[in-house]
């Protein structure tokens, strides 16, 4: 939709048509005033000229009142919800259209990430911003917001604006940790339950029977599995 309005008429011929007989206007004054300012001295005296210099400006401001009365009739005929026309409401609506939809989007790819970084943050905003101007555009066709209304959506924002802020840098100082606890737990299969369960697994395979030892192979596996499950609730964010 942000596109497709290019074919749409911005002002209509009437409008145009009508716009044009502005400068005809302007022409017409500065022709008249620059034939009684050649006449001054000549065939007109100083009175004649301010009288009649007086009777070109308030004729030419009568004209100019008509012509801004008629500009705005038709100025209004191709308006569209407010806006000066459809073609201009339309390519509004389709940005909007835009933002929310990536917002959307974003909001429901950062909630299926298992890991929360903040950026739902400012997906959510994203996603009040454009209901805010889809409403805008919908129902505010006589008049705009008040500006109480703008300045509570810019704290809103800063607030959310914190709030990632803040989600950012605890995700990236964790970050860190998060390796070395991994890193850990590597070593620890590597050193401990791995080498406990190589050994009963070749003890096996040699002598054809189980190696006597005071833990089990399930036994070994619960503890592995112990393990992974506990770091894994250290390192969840």
């Amino acid at each position: 939709m942000s596109l497709f309005h290019a074919p749409l008429k911005q002002f209509s011929e009437e409008y145009k048509k009508h716009r044009s007989s502005y400068s005809r206007i302007i022409k017409e004054r500065n022709r008249r005033l620059d034939a009684l300012a050649l006449g001054l001295g000549k065939n007109v005296t100083i009175k004649q000229y301010q009288e009649q210099r007086k009777s070109v400006l308030d004729d030419t401001s009568f004209k100019l009142k008509e012509f801004k009365q008629k500009e705005d009739r038709l100025y209004y005929e191709h308006s569209f919800l407010g806006r000066p026309s459809f073609k201009f409401w339309f390519y509004n609506f389709g940005l909007v259209m835009l933002a929310l939809f990536f917002s959307l989007k974003s909001l429901s790819d950062d909630y299926r990430k298992p890991v929360r970084t903040g950026f739902e943050v400012i997906s959510t905003l994203g996603v009040s911003v454009s209901l805010f101007w889809m409403y805008h555009l919908l129902f505010q066709t006589g008049e705009d917001f008040y500006k109480e209304t703008y300045y509570l959506f810019e704290f809103l924002i800063c607030i959310g604006v914190s709030i990632f802020v803040s989600r950012l840098v605890k995700y990236y100082a964790t970050q860190e940790g998060i390796i070395n606890t991994l890193i850990d737990l590597v070593l620890r299969i590597k050193t401990k339950h791995y080498r406990k369960m190589t050994v009963k697994a070749l003890y096996a395979e040699r002598h054809d029977r189980s190696i006597d030892s005071v833990e089990t192979v399930k036994q070994q596996a619960n503890a592995l599995d112990k393990d992974i499950k506990e770091t894994m609730k250290k390192i969840a964010i």
